[in-house]
């Protein structure tokens, strides 16, 4: 398994949507960008993971994003720039809601005894 640096990995992710100009959605094409993305963010994805969620659930959480984001893009930036900001905040979403919950869990009172 190969590591991608940030800088190839950005490259990566604008040479597939770089010819998704004024397309409606394809679920083949979505396919390719979303295990692209979870390529480039696996790092970020495993450490979401230790949180308590599985990589799959993972995957179709942004798999379900990226179609609702594709569907909705109204042309007013490009589509490239829409889903990956749109996966971006789905990612950082979900690893919001497993830190409040996992605090929730574990009340500060109780991790200092």
């Amino acid at each position: 398994m190969s590591f991608l640096t940030i800088g190839r990995a950005r490259d990566i992710i604008d040479e597939m949507l770089t010819d998704l100009t004024d397309q409606p959605y394809n679920e083949r094409q979505a396919e390719r960008i979303l295990q692209d993305y979870m390529r480039v963010y696996r790092k970020r994805i495993g450490s979401i993971c230790q949180l308590g969620i599985d990589r799959e659930d993972v995957e179709q959480e942004l798999r379900i994003a990226l179609w609702q984001a594709w569907t909705r893009w109204d042309g007013r930036i490009s589509l490239r720039r829409w889903l990956s900001w749109k996966l971006h905040f789905k990612l950082r979403d979900i690893e919001r809601a497993l830190l409040k919950r996992r605090h929730l869990r574990y009340p500060l009172h109780q991790l200092s005894d």
